[in-house]
């Protein structure tokens, strides 16, 4: 099977597991994903480009169950949701039924099934890390917006020498407390080499490729706030052992 199907495979599975009330496990990873803290971080992401164009119509790539998406109906945008595991899209439609101008649309966000010209920002969270080649996928998104339009991303650094440290104390907790094996995550899906953005040091190297991708006014911002409050969060082991840290990229359409 390849690479790309596992990883959706995985997403599918995981979304006939989840329900809309995960975030109410205070203290777990979901209810940090539902933490209101996302919310602020939006708003920033999605000031007016250099060339003065209104953004009203955002698309959320890999939209998950909708979590991003209903904080951007919220905030009075125009919404469709693109998500590829059709179970997690099934959550999406119903968290996002109160708002009439959001949408969800079951697609590969690699081609997503919007037309060009028919939004006027990206947006996307915990995503382009996980693609093998993030430079095309963003050159597709720049054409689906056009000129003047906002392409914005929130990911992490250091993904997967993140998860190994984790594994590595789930597995001696695993011998130590009990037989059951650990859940399996996405993350144990990739190579670097399969995902470039999958383990990188610094937010610029994730800015690298957009630049490649002929985006404007480009640029990369720690996020050390949100990582903050993930680790409030977390068992103090957990916490020191994280190495991974939130960043933000955003770039104007040429």
């Amino acid at each position: 099977m390849a690479q790309s199907n596992k990883v959706q495979q995985y997403w599918n599975t995981r979304g006939l597991r989840e329900s809309l009330d995960d975030h109410s496990r205070l203290g777990g990873s979901a209810g940090f994903r539902e933490h209101p803290v996302w919310f602020g971080a939006l708003p920033p992401l999605l000031e007016r480009p250099a060339g003065g164009r209104v953004i009203r119509r955002i698309a959320d790539m890999g939209s998950g169950t909708g979590i991003i998406a209903e904080y951007l109906a919220r905030l009075g945008y125009e919404v469709i949701a693109v998500e590829f595991a059709e179970s997690r899209a099934r959550l999406a439609e119903q968290r996002l039924a109160p708002y009439p101008m959001a949408s969800v649309r079951v697609g590969d966000v690699a081609d997503p099934p919007i037309a060009p010209g028919e939004i006027d920002a990206v947006i996307s969270r915990n995503l382009l890390w996980l693609l093998p080649d993030p430079l095309a996928v963003l050159e597709r998104w720049a054409l689906l917006t056009g000129k003047n339009g906002r392409i914005a991303a929130i990911d992490s650094t250091r993904r997967l020498d993140h998860r190994k440290r984790r594994a590595g104390l789930t597995e001696f907790s695993k011998h130590l407390l009990s037989k059951k094996k650990p859940a399996a995550h996405s993350a144990q899906l990739l190579q670097t080499s399969a995902a470039p953005l999958a383990n990188i040091r610094t937010p610029d190297e994730s800015a690298g490729y957009w630049r490649q991708a002929g985006l404007l006014n480009v640029s990369a911002q720690d996020l050390s706030w949100i990582t903050a409050v993930k680790e409030h969060y977390e068992h103090p082991v957990s916490r020191y052992l994280s190495v991974s840290k939130y960043y933000s990229v955003i770039g104007d359409c040429p």
